[in-house]
């Protein structure tokens, strides 16, 4: 007799704690997406251009970190976009001489 008891106690403090869950009320919130520059903090960034409506941003590198920005077939910077959900732009300065850029130009071909 003391387990029927204890069952209809233990169903009732069931349905005390699913009634109580329904009137709860849940506010859904949109995740927090940082912005593009947090992704690329750890070059020498010049300039940062955002565009929120285009969901776009044009970043500009000193041209000997300009490589380094991109990445090996692009890969940091398809990374960057996705990780933030912009299209990226990633420029250089121009602030090498002629030489120095075809010269690295030559050792990536290579």
């Amino acid at each position: 007799i003391a387990l029927k008891s204890d069952a209809t106690t233990k169903a009732r403090f069931i349905e005390e704690i699913v009634e109580k869950a329904k009137a709860v009320k849940i506010t859904p919130m949109q995740p927090y997406v940082p912005p593009p520059p947090i992704v690329l903090d750890e070059l020498d960034i010049e300039d940062v251009e955002i565009d929120e409506d285009t969901k776009s941003a044009k970043v500009v590198v000193r041209d000997n970190q300009l490589s380094l920005a991109i990445g090996k077939e692009g890969q940091n910077a398809r990374l960057a976009a996705k990780l933030t959900g912009y299209k990226i732009d990633i420029e250089g300065l121009g602030d090498s001489p002629q030489e120095e850029i075809e010269a690295e130009s030559n050792e990536e071909e290579e």
